[in-house]
């Protein structure tokens, strides 16, 4: 049980990092990206920071091979 809640709400985290990536939840780039930290921190890995570059990175040139980050 503990794992399955566990689980839950570290992919909802990932999930709030990912929107906020985006831009999405507050009007203010800046707010998003303090607020990304904030929402990492229980995760305890540091990944917001690169995942945010990488991520933009991957929809500026999806589907490029090389390039992509997304691709095998």
């Amino acid at each position: 049980m503990a794992y399955a809640v566990g689980a839950t709400l570290v992919q909802a985290l990932f999930l709030a990092v990912h929107e906020l990536t985006h831009n999405l939840f507050f009007h203010s780039p800046r707010l998003n990206r303090r607020f990304a930290l904030f929402a990492n921190l229980p995760i305890g890995l540091p990944f917001c920071v690169a995942f945010r570059e990488y991520h933009l990175a991957h929809h500026r040139k999806q589907g490029v091979d090389g390039v992509d980050t997304d691709l095998p």
